[in-house]
């Protein structure tokens, strides 16, 4: 008898458990497959654009940078795309990691050229250009560290191509100057500088 109810009771967890694991996968008749609506896309872009803000502003960056993508995968066509794909850029930067910052926002000049934050994103491109500028530390044992300066020149280039007229060329040049004289790259600092001369004199 007691072996009965203990194998009942086994049974009734067991059942318990694979319930619950089961329950999070709905039926889709659109796709004929099961789905897991915790990462299913809702079904219209404003809710969805609404849903990954919320991560965004709970500061849980990861799911956000998740969410907007989702967006811009589902609803690419939408007036709202371009916002959720600057929104991956601000919700990398805000976690901390730049160079994802940077393709994001980037992503967004080169996928949605008239997007209303270009500005805003050229802005914070340059800040990144810089971040990675402060970053270098030099040598270690006896070696250059090369990868935070010359990712300080790539984004320098992206801030002076987008926007070579703009409040940021001649500093993103100017930059790109620096960066090649700190990693003692002397020919290629000369070039940059000469350039800066050549192409803003009134700088």
């Amino acid at each position: 008898m007691k072996k009965c109810v203990l194998a009942l009771l086994i049974a009734a967890i067991l059942l318990a458990q694979s319930t619950e694991a089961v329950a999070f996968w709905v039926w889709s008749p659109k796709t004929n497959k099961f789905t897991d609506p915790k990462n299913t896309p809702l079904d219209n872009p404003d809710r969805q654009f609404q849903w990954a803000m919320k991560f965004f502003e709970g500061k849980d960056y990861k799911r956000a940078a998740e969410e907007f993508t989702s967006l811009t995968k589902t609803f690419k066509d939408s007036s709202l795309a371009p916002e959720a794909q600057y929104y991956i850029g601000r919700s990398h930067e805000a976690a901390g990691r730049l160079f994802p910052a940077f393709t994001a926002y980037q992503k967004t000049i080169d996928v949605y050229p008239f997007t209303k934050r270009t500005d805003e994103i050229i802005e914070r491109q340059f800040d990144i250009g810089n971040m990675f500028f402060e970053k270098h530390r030099g040598t270690l044992m006896g070696k250059e560290i090369m990868t935070d300066l010359t990712r300080a020149v790539e984004v320098f280039n992206k801030v002076r191509d987008n926007s070579p007229f703009g409040e940021y060329a001649d500093r993103a040049q100017y930059m790109i100057g620096e960066s090649y004289t700190k990693s003692e790259q002397f020919g290629e600092a000369a070039e940059a500088f000469q350039k800066l001369v050549d192409e803003h004199p009134e700088s």
